[in-house]
């Protein structure tokens, strides 16, 4: 009855042992009841604590003979638990979820994120929301998947119905034709049911999407930053940071705001990773070097520009790592990859940002390749 989790797959899969071989002795005759004098100094010693254990759960150890050769991953525990943990690779392998990241969609139910107060919940189609019930119980007495007790008392509900009183009753009884003749034309019907019903019971940002959950409960989407026809793919992502200081959007704890606190501080080398480790780099031979650079111990190098001389919408010159490198952050990891690289002794770098840059820098390139003289080529005399 977990207010996020109560959907998940909680199947548990079984730990099928082999069948234990029958081992038996036959007796020979006079061997019943018979003990040797060595049996009974043996049993007058005393027994130390240790071995006595071990000889009571003796039983256990020799039932590793009826594991299978293919062992099931964490037998015993739910189907949503072990998509989390990885499989025995390692001699020091300990079982565990090591499988998580902000991306998974379990990991805002694994935080309980909660918006205004709702718990969050997620629909294939509708993207990330949260569930306002507008019921105190159901009707049916066998009962739905949502633990509706629980909803109703870890949310701010303002105002449920339970039960309509008598006067409701004949009222809704006096209208009974007015909503049979509403009913009759199908536009009509289902214009009205598109209708905002939750004006009663919350009051808050949430998007009305028309979807009435088990008959005791709304689904409404989180808000979007791009409008309401969009839906919310991550509510860990960058865009909800500001959600936590406002206390719009919370968790159990502070765990959460630390979670999206981390997770940016990563994103910039999560997308720069592959960019700056795929840099080509060309080393220079002792006799490249200038003359007060050659008796260093060091190697001298430099990095081979990849410049992409037509972009691929704009047409235009671009460079996607060192012209798009931002300023170094205390609190973006990657972000100090200028400081990486050093200048020899006796240089110096310089940094600027002009226009069009990358087209400059590429019909330099392409001029110096092909003539060494600026405007040599189309794109060089253009840029001129």
């Amino acid at each position: 009855k977990d207010l996020w989790l109560w959907d998940q797959d909680w199947s548990v899969q079984e730990l099928k042992l082999k069948a234990a071989k029958k081992v038996g002795r036959k007796k020979k005759k006079g061997e019943v009841g018979e003990i040797s004098e060595e049996a009974t100094d043996s049993v007058e010693e005393p027994v130390d604590e240790e071995d006595a254990l071990a000889a009571k759960f003796q039983y256990l150890y020799e039932t590793k003979a009826l594991l299978p050769v293919r062992r099931p991953l964490l037998p015993g525990y739910p189907a949503w638990y072990r998509n989390l943990c990885s499989k025995p690779t390692t001699e020091d392998w300990s079982p565990g979820p090591t499988e998580i990241g902000t991306g998974m969609q379990i990991a805002p139910k694994l935080l309980r994120l909660c918006w205004e107060g709702y718990p969050l919940h997620y629909i294939r189609g509708q993207g990330w929301g949260f569930l306002v019930p507008h019921k105190y119980r159901r009707d049916d007495e066998d009962g739905g998947q949502i633990p509706l007790e629980q909803l109703v008392a870890a949310c701010p509900v303002l105002e449920i119905n339970p039960a309509a009183s008598a006067d409701e009753s004949f009222e809704a009884l006096e209208g009974l034709w007015r909503d049979v003749e509403a009913t009759i034309s199908r536009k009509d019907y289902y214009r009205k049911q598109k209708q905002d019903r939750s004006k009663n019971v919350y009051k808050g940002t949430g998007i009305w999407c028309n979807l009435d959950l088990e008959e005791c409960c709304y689904f409404l989407k989180l808000p979007h930053k791009d409008g309401p026809s969009h839906r919310v793919g991550n509510p860990l992502s960058k865009d909800f940071l500001n959600k936590f200081s406002e206390n719009v959007l919370a968790g159990d704890g502070k765990t959460a705001e630390r979670v999206v606190e981390i997770a940016r501080m990563l994103s910039y080398w999560r997308n720069n990773r592959d960019r700056i480790t795929g840099q080509l780099v060309g080393w220079l031979g002792k006799e490249s070097l200038p003359r007060e650079l050659r008796e260093e111990e060091m190697e001298f190098g430099a990095i081979i520009p990849q410049v992409v001389v037509c972009g691929t919408l704009t047409r235009r010159a671009m460079e996607p790592t060192w012209m798009t490198a931002s300023n170094a952050q205390r609190e973006r990891i990657g972000s100090e990859l200028r400081a990486m690289v050093q200048a020899p002794r006796g240089f110096k770098l310089v940094g600027a940002d002009v226009d069009s840059q990358e087209l400059w820098i590429a019909s330099v390139l392409g001029d110096g390749h092909a003539a060494a003289i600026h405007g040599a080529t189309p794109l060089g005399w253009m840029t001129l």
